[in-house]
């Protein structure tokens, strides 16, 4: 007489991991466990964050694979605001930094004759930072046009059509190493580099894309957030701290009296 054989738990959890990576083959949008950021109800938000980040930069493809609610981007908004309240925090150490540095902020010449105000400089410092999560979205938003026009061939080789709510989720999820945005002088481009190196990773991995394709599309997209970045840094800049009619520096420094 037959007896009833228990399946031990770990192969039926394997069972179901298969058919979750089988199913996702064929569709992106396949729903995982839940992000530790998707998790903060349990785990805390301070918890649910930093172990959102940190698996950002240690495994974005499990990560990515285990957003819960890719339909949605509520939670990814809450966890790329954070990110970029990190890039804020980065800018004020880097301002101060530069301050230090300087003999007068913003200018490196023993013959600065100007007037600095300093009042001006610092609410432009924090102004600055305070923009930073408000970019971090925009950032995003501007990447996912350019990503889904550079993959468009390899979406059709696969047959997969990753919506524009998939596309920002995996974008905003790695950002995590925005936070070492802080870290004196080698912080932001170890950040910046990281971001590009995973976002690689994550197009492979998490959009079934080739690795040609998936470097080409990430360095051209790179490049172009960089260059609009520096020029609206530019002309805030200038806005700022440059114009005839106020600034932080209220002369040339070069000792132009012309210049008021």
């Amino acid at each position: 007489m037959a007896k009833n054989v228990n399946t031990p738990p770990e192969l039926r959890i394997a069972a179901l991991e298969q058919q979750k990576q089988l199913e996702a083959i064929t569709n992106l949008m396949t729903p995982g466990d839940g992000t530790p950021w998707e998790q903060r109800g349990s785990g805390g938000v301070v918890g649910g964050f930093f172990k959102t980040a940190i698996q950002s930069m240690l495994n974005p493809s499990k990560l990515l694979w285990s957003i819960r609610r890719p339909e949605t981007t509520a939670d990814a908004t809450g966890f790329l605001l954070l990110c970029g309240a990190f890039w804020g925090i980065g800018w004020v150490v880097h301002d101060f930094l530069y301050k230090l540095w300087s003999v007068e902020p913003r200018v490196n010449s023993i013959e600065f004759t100007g007037h600095y105000d300093e009042s001006i400089y610092f609410l432009g410092m924090m102004l600055a930072a305070l923009l930073c999560p408000l970019w971090a979205i925009l950032a995003v938003k501007f990447q996912i046009p350019l990503f889904r026009k550079l993959l468009a061939m390899e979406f059709e080789r696969t047959r997969t059509k990753p919506d524009v709510t998939l596309f920002y989720n995996v974008l905003a999820y790695l950002q995590g190493p925005a936070v070492l945005s802080i870290l004196p002088v080698v912080g932001p481009p170890l950040a910046v580099g990281w971001i590009f190196v995973n976002t690689s990773v994550a197009m492979i991995k998490r959009m079934r894309t080739t690795v040609a394709g998936s470097i080409i599309a990430v360095i051209l997209t790179g490049l172009a957030t960089i260059a609009v970045a520096v020029g609206v840094g530019v002309v805030l800049d200038f806005l700022w701290y440059q114009l005839p009619t106020g600034g932080a520096i209220q002369k040339n420094p070069w000792g132009d009296n012309n210049y008021q």
